[in-house]
């Protein structure tokens, strides 16, 4: 019994086995990573409190800004390739090069930021920072190569250790230090750099290493990784102006009150997209093969993924009153309202989230870039027209307004290009 379970979980043996496995490992890594990070998260807010939490929120936010070309849609497409591609030891090194590259390139570019950002507590605050923004950057493709290759248990390995360490550093720091937001800063960078090594080493193990990098590779990734660069601009616009916004036009102390209740609603994202991120090498494969089958068990995902993400919202709007003061403490009483109004916004993200790998693996990018570029534009402006007046409720109610409208243009131009690809 106990060897077959072992072989079921640590084998490549069928698709549907690898698809199960897969989803297996990614769930336990988010349970035990992303749990610990969520503890994290509930340390840092309540010892540091809603000022200083607005400010931590600041920074992470600001500084996210000048890395969002920093992936170029790299790890998405070599995902995508690596299922499609015979050339496999030249993509990954290409892939790897280019994604080194990037990470230096903008990390540099971030530290000229400083000059544009809110000076809270000093350069040295915002350099750290930056520099765990280059670390998290290059252990992204880690990630994304050991998915592609379908061995996510080792994902599930480094990141664990990774979280487990943040939890060590921010307890000892606040604990044997002091409350500062600096301290948490250091935990981040630690134990960012603690991942990248154990990942490297693992990724070592799977691959000659030879850093080579090609001309014709640079143009690949910038035609195809184009749309997918500005695509993590347009997510980018979605879920992290607001607490730059929030925190100019009304101040950081309310920018924590929000980002309490987004980073809870974020953490609930998981649950789509660790089932999304297993499928999506099925996906890539199966796409070009029986569009007809992928019809239909679209049709049954998006349903579900729909149901899954109300019985969530419900369950968390129920809830909220006695799990803020409860977890955060009194005084982020203030973020109850902000939890039960955002969490509906997993409705649409869930499914969306799926539509869109389904036309990145279709190779519509562009089209998939095009269709969010409206919602993104008016995230922004109902952002600048809300928050003056209704603070982070107005932000709330932007993020609602456009998730919907992208989820709804992102499954028209599903049903089209089923339907398209079916009749000819």
């Amino acid at each position: 019994m106990i060897e077959k379970l072992k072989i079921l979980l640590w084998e490549n043996l069928y698709p549907r086995q690898i698809v199960f496995k897969n989803a297996f490992w990614l769930y336990l890594s988010e349970i035990f990573s992303k749990g610990l990070r969520v503890i994290v998260f509930l340390l840092i807010a309540r010892f540091l409190g809603p000022k200083d939490f607005g400010i931590l929120e600041y920074f992470l936010s600001f500084i996210g800004l000048f890395f969002l070309f920093a992936d170029f849609g790299i790890s998405t497409i070599f995902i995508r390739d690596y299922q499609q591609r015979e050339e496999k030891e030249e993509l990954i090194n290409n892939a790897f090069a280019l994604k080194l590259f990037l990470s230096l390139v903008f990390g540099f570019i971030a530290f000229g930021g400083y000059f544009l950002a809110k000076k809270f507590d000093g350069f040295l605050l915002y350099s750290i920072f930056v520099i765990f923004y280059i670390l998290q950057n290059i252990e992204n493709f880690f990630e994304s190569f050991f998915v592609a290759i379908e061995r996510v248990e080792k994902k599930f390995i480094f990141n664990t250790l990774a979280s487990l360490a943040l939890l060590i550093f921010v307890l000892i720091g606040f604990f044997f230090v002091k409350k500062h937001i600096l301290v948490v800063a250091l935990a981040y960078f630690l134990s960012m750099l603690l991942g990248l090594l154990i990942a490297y080493l693992f990724f070592k193990r799977e691959v000659r290493i030879t850093f080579q990098f090609k001309l014709n590779w640079l143009k690949y990734y910038l035609f195809n990784g184009l749309p997918l660069a500005l695509f993590g601009i347009l997510g980018y616009i979605f879920f992290s102006t607001d607490k730059i916004l929030l925190s100019h036009l009304r101040g950081v102390e309310e920018t924590g009150y929000y980002s309490v209740a987004s980073r809870i609603v974020a953490s609930l994202f998981v649950v789509s997209s660790i089932f999304n991120t297993a499928f999506y090498p099925y996906l890539a494969r199966k796409v070009k093969e029986d569009k007809k089958a992928i019809a239909k068990l679209l049709k049954f995902l998006i349903g579900g993924l729909m149901i899954a993400g109300f019985i969530l919202a419900l369950i968390t709007f129920l809830i909220a009153p006695l799990f803020i003061p409860l977890v955060f403490g009194f005084k982020f009483l203030n973020s109850i309202l902000l939890l039960q109004t955002l969490i509906w916004i997993i409705v649409f993200v869930y499914p969306a989230n799926l539509l869109d790998f389904f036309l990145i693996s279709s190779n519509r990018q562009w089209l998939d870039l095009g269709l969010t570029l409206v919602p993104a534009f008016l995230n922004i402006f109902l952002n600048l027209a809300l928050i003056p007046h209704y603070g982070a409720l107005g932000a709330i109610y932007a993020s609602l307004t456009s998730q919907a409208l992208n989820f709804f243009l992102t499954f028209l131009a599903t049903v089209y290009i089923l339907r398209k690809d079916r009749s000819s």
